[in-house]
């Protein structure tokens, strides 16, 4: 981990040697202090942006108008932003204009929680105005400042409340609680795709239920789309769903979309906006494992669905039913290894040899023909050999004409 901090090591000196204040900020120091991967690097610096470009050779203005230039360095991005203050914001995202400063305490000051709201200089030196190491330690999740005004002036950070509390597996404190019972009508101005965006994440935490219960206490859950009608019911049926046996984005959106109306499915995606390949394969997934969910595996309902299908539906099974998993999945990994073929292209034979076998002309019977064969070799009936499945067609054949 310290690892990744040195990579930056560059982008600080340099900043540095010319004569700025640089550290890194965010996320990036909360996780160190968490011992949890660190993915992106942010760092705040007292350049200005202009003087951040002439620095360093590779940059791309990405939100230059808000002071955000993100730097390249051997194949590491960057996003490295001037200290600054911020005006009100009119669409409650950005905003309305920024003031640059020479302050990191005030740059951290504008930060939403007080475990984002902390630096680290290049020699490891923390600098935490708002005691977010102590609120690490006691997992707890306090705002930078008065809670209602950070949710005012971006009411995503409720869900942001949420989805850290299932990450970080923190508690949020009282004022939090309160303010996002008050201001949850807020949630109505942000674009749905950062509300999407904060609730897949929130899914795929380590704590799910503990993010949904915050939502579900301050009563924002039911300011989501298609979520105002959600009844008790379904909620204790949320509330009893073990998200962690789910292993992808997919199996947790299903896990939390099986407990609605699947009637509603269709309007949930659009008010959403899922892209059209996250809302197909949870369609694939949903229908597969209503299909499914309560049978016991067979070869061909293995081979039908696809392995990876398969131990989707089962994490859903010990998800929804609390099954045990690992013993199916191995047993299932199993019988996926003993299966004759793994699709109808290792057929030993096509629909041009069912023609020369019969004598007849193309049709909707090849792909019937081809069907019966293909379920006759997976359940080992029948060898996937050329002259066993000829003498199989043409057996069928003569039955069929006695009939």
């Amino acid at each position: 981990m310290t690892e990744t901090f040195e990579q930056a090591q560059y982008v600080l000196c340099k900043l540095i040697k010319h004569g700025h204040e640089a550290y890194i900020v965010g996320g990036a120091v909360r996780n160190w202090f968490l011992n949890l991967p660190i993915r992106d690097i942010d760092i705040a610096t007292s350049a200005k942006p202009e003087e951040v470009i002439a620095l360093f050779p590779v940059t791309f203005p990405i939100g230059i108008e808000h002071g955000t230039v993100l730097v390249r360095h051997e194949h590491s991005d960057y996003e490295v932003t001037t200290f600054r203050t911020e005006g009100d914001y009119s669409d409650f995202r950005h905003p309305q204009h920024v003031t640059f400063i020479s302050s990191i305490t005030k740059d951290l000051s504008r930060r939403d929680f007080t475990m984002n709201a902390m630096a680290r200089d290049r020699y490891g030196v923390i600098i935490d105005p708002f005691q977010g190491r102590k609120d690490l330690k006691e997992r707890l999740l306090r705002t930078v400042g008065q809670a209602e005004e950070r949710f005012i002036e971006d009411p995503l950070r409720m869900l942001r409340a949420a989805r850290f509390i299932s990450q970080l597996n923190v508690a949020a404190d009282s004022e939090v609680l309160t303010a996002m019972a008050k201001q949850k009508h807020l949630l109505k101005w942000i674009s749905v795709e950062r509300v999407l965006q904060e609730m897949s994440k929130l899914l795929e935490g380590q704590s799910p239920l503990l993010g949904l219960e915050l939502l579900i206490q301050t009563n924002v859950l039911f300011e989501l789309p298609m979520l105002a009608k959600v009844t008790e019911q379904q909620i204790a049926a949320l509330l009893a769903v073990d998200f962690n046996q789910c292993t992808s984005l997919v199996e947790c959106w299903v896990a939390f979309l099986l407990i609605l109306d699947h009637s509603s499915l269709a309007g949930f995606f659009e008010s959403w906006r899922f892209s059209n390949q996250l809302k197909g394969q949870i369609l694939q997934l949903t229908h597969n494992y209503l299909c499914l969910k309560e049978v016991k595996w067979t070869k061909w309902q293995l081979y039908d669905v696809g392995l990876q299908q398969a131990l989707a539906i089962q994490h859903l099974r010990s998800a929804q039913d609390k099954e045990d998993v690992e013993c199916i999945v191995r047993d299932l990994k199993a019988m996926n290894q003993e299966l004759p073929i793994q699709s109808r292209a290792q057929l030993a034979s096509d629909g041009h040899d069912l023609q020369a076998w019969l004598g007849r002309s193309p049709g909707p019977w090849i792909k019937k023909m081809l069907s019966s064969i293909e379920r006759a070799v997976v359940e080992n009936r029948l060898s996937n050999d050329k002259d066993a499945i000829k003498r199989w067609v043409i057996a069928c054949h003569r039955r069929k004409q006695k009939h």
